[in-house]
């Protein structure tokens, strides 16, 4: 019996073996309060995803209906928000785009947008807008705050965020 050598999977990981910034033991971040400032680029169709730049940031994914005569798209709900070093190859081949196509109505589209974030903040800007806003794709963030206190400020493309919040650390 090999019984000493298995390896515990949590229903969540889902063949990620990413371990998810809001499942550590204790609180990440200094002491003191951080202020985040978010300005959302967008908004990108999926069938125009290949022009969302290479950048480390964080995502939002959005149902949307697009206006081809108009040239414009009406933004319906906000999906899920992600965060990765190159937002562009992330989104290249995200796993849960199914996931998040299951929620479009008739004729909608994902839609996305984006923030430049350096490496230093990424996780916690997303963790802090996902606690925040709970986008109904999104399982991690939405009951656990393992940061300290952090300011977001949202400007641009931020259709359903709020412009300026707080989030107080929640373990």
């Amino acid at each position: 019996g090999n019984t000493g050598s298995r390896q515990a999977r949590s229903p969540n990981s889902a063949g990620s073996n990413e371990v998810h910034a809001c499942r550590p033991h204790q609180a990440q971040g200094g002491k003191s309060m951080k202020t985040i400032s978010l300005k959302f680029d967008g908004y990108w169709r999926e069938a125009k995803k290949d022009h969302i730049p290479k950048v480390s940031g964080i995502y939002c994914v959005y149902a949307c209906s697009h206006n081809p005569d108009k040239k414009t798209v009406s933004i319906r709900e906000l999906i899920y928000v992600g965060e990765s070093l190159d937002v562009h190859e992330r989104l290249a081949s995200h796993e849960r785009v199914r996931d998040w196509e299951k929620r479009l109505r008739y004729g909608e589209t994902l839609c996305y947008s984006v923030a430049e974030v350096g490496s230093g903040d990424r996780v916690r800007a997303e963790a802090t807008v996902i606690y925040r806003h709970k986008p109904p794709c999104n399982t991690e963030c939405t009951n656990r705050f393992p940061f300290e206190n952090t300011v977001i400020k949202t400007s641009g493309m931020n259709k359903f965020l709020d412009t300026e919040f707080t989030v107080f650390t929640k373990m």
